[in-house]
């Protein structure tokens, strides 16, 4: 086998070689064809690992342990050579980045090697337990499986324990996204050019929220009426409001999602209010349309706007009405190019029911439903629901 010979001082050499197989053999030594006293020498070749010379005692190794207390053991492998050490309780199946909301998943936690001791798993979703069931696997006693289904959009952590204590693999967090979002195929390469429909009006939305701390960032996602889901940008304008902006590519209903996202922790926290329904419509005409965020959103005090489009909707009656858990003021502003401006200021917080008919029939979306969110205080605001009614 090949040696190598390095001066390491006067007269001094340093001979170093790499066994090729594990057996006994022999040095031998020379110094001009006669062996040096004591060549040749006598070398055990061993494997690199002995798991044969691993040796495991103490009380947390007994025929029977108590579960959720603390035991010891002591794994010796001196004698074993070099190698990974890894004790016999895993996660069987590769926990996905990603799962599907109001779907079932599925994790399976391999027992078999653990010992006596009970299997304890926690999932968290917006700081509630979301309910696992746990199955035995009949041709393998010794596997769990355990069942849980996210109920909405954004972080869940999880955390898995055997006997009281956390199992390698068992902490993890998890991405709740739509169906769709889940089977997306990979994302297109940047060189490729995606068409992006220009026909309907852009959405944006400037919504109260509340300073992140460093380890926090606002997430916003568009799920799409054909279930496809879409990130988009969120600007922190750093005075208690935030805007998102949404270029829309097909008319319907549409949610927005918004979101304190602290990935480090796995949690997640809606906005109030959150998730917002909106409704876009085709830039057309020939038809009464409207949209705005006063559709959608609004903050108790603030004034909430829309706009209504009837250009080349020919003659006929248009009315408009809301109701909520306060009475509103209702503003129309004509702007004279076939759309008007219509404002309102809510004072309670609730769902608000905005209702717009053409001819006495709803048009596209109608009727919208608006989340007000904050508080109001004093004597302006009523007790219960009224109704506010205006003809345009």
């Amino acid at each position: 086998m090949p040696l190598n010979l390095t001066p390491v001082g006067t007269g001094i050499l340093e001979a170093t070689y790499v066994p090729e197989v594990a057996a006994p053999s022999k040095v031998l030594v020379m110094q001009e064809g006669t062996q040096v006293p004591g060549s040749p020498f006598h070398v055990n070749v061993r494997p690199a690992q002995e798991v044969n010379k691993v040796h495991v005692y103490g009380n947390g190794v007994n025929s029977t342990v108590p579960a959720s207390l603390s035991s010891n053991f002591t794994i010796d492998a001196r004698d074993a050579g070099s190698g990974k050490l890894s004790i016999g309780l895993t996660v069987r199946n590769q926990i996905p980045e990603k799962v599907s909301v109001g779907h079932e998943s599925m994790i399976q936690v391999d027992c078999s090697r653990a010992g006596p001791g009970q299997l304890m798993a926690r999932i968290y979703q917006v700081g509630e337990l979301i309910p696992i069931d746990m199955e035995s696997m009949e041709s393998n006693p010794g596997v769990k499986s355990l069942y849980y289904m996210p109920k909405s959009i954004g972080l869940i952590k999880g955390e898995i324990r055997f006997g009281g204590q956390p199992i390698p693999g068992g902490t993890f967090v998890q991405y709740v996204v739509t169906p769709d979002e889940l089977s997306r195929p990979e994302p297109k390469r940047a060189n490729e050019v995606q068409h992006v429909a220009q026909n309907y009006y852009p959405v944006e939305f400037k919504l109260p929220c509340m300073p992140l701390s460093r380890s926090t960032a606002y997430k916003a996602i568009v799920i799409r009426p054909n279930g496809k889901q879409v990130d988009i940008p969120v600007e922190d304008h750093f005075d208690g409001t935030l805007s998102v902006r949404y270029q829309p590519e097909d008319k319907g209903m549409h949610e927005l999602h918004v979101m304190n996202v602290n990935k480090k922790a796995g949690t997640s926290m809606p906005l109030p209010g959150s998730p917002y329904r909106f409704f876009v419509d085709s830039v057309s005409t020939g038809q009464v349309s409207a949209h705005g965020p006063g559709l959608t959103y609004g903050v108790t005090g603030q004034k909430a706007e829309f706009t209504i489009v009837t250009k080349d909707a020919g003659g006929g009656g248009l009315s408009l009405s809301i109701e909520g858990p306060s009475k509103v003021e209702i503003n129309c502003h004509d702007n004279g190019d076939g759309t008007c401006t219509i404002s309102y200021v809510p004072l309670v917080s609730g769902e608000y029911t905005i209702s717009i008919k053409f001819h006495d029939k709803d048009i596209n979306g109608s009727p919208f439903t608006a989340k007000v969110t904050g508080k109001c205080s004093g004597t302006g605001c009523p007790p219960h629901s009224t109704n506010s009614l205006i003809q345009i």
